[in-house]
């Protein structure tokens, strides 16, 4: 588990540091969109999974984060083209 909180701090720092250098005007902005926008994903995603818990269950959790990450994935292939 240790391994996965290193990642992701690793990860969002990485791509703070990717957003400022990959705009070429108002990086500020761009920067605080992007740190805007991580953020509160974060808050959104923990407060519908923590209400999926609550509501149904550890099943119900764990298919709400497969469906999240199953989501990403196609998002993800849908830029790459």
């Amino acid at each position: 588990m240790c391994w996965l909180a290193v990642g992701t701090f690793f990860a969002q720092a990485a791509v703070t540091g990717f957003v400022g250098g990959a705009a070429s005007e108002n990086r500020g902005i761009a920067s605080g969109s992007y740190l805007a926008c991580y953020f509160f994903g974060g808050l959104a995603g923990s407060a519908l999974i923590g209400q999926l818990f609550d509501r149904h269950g550890w099943t119900a959790c764990v298919a709400g984060i497969a469906l999240a990450l199953g989501a990403a994935a196609a998002l993800v292939s849908w830029l790459k083209e």
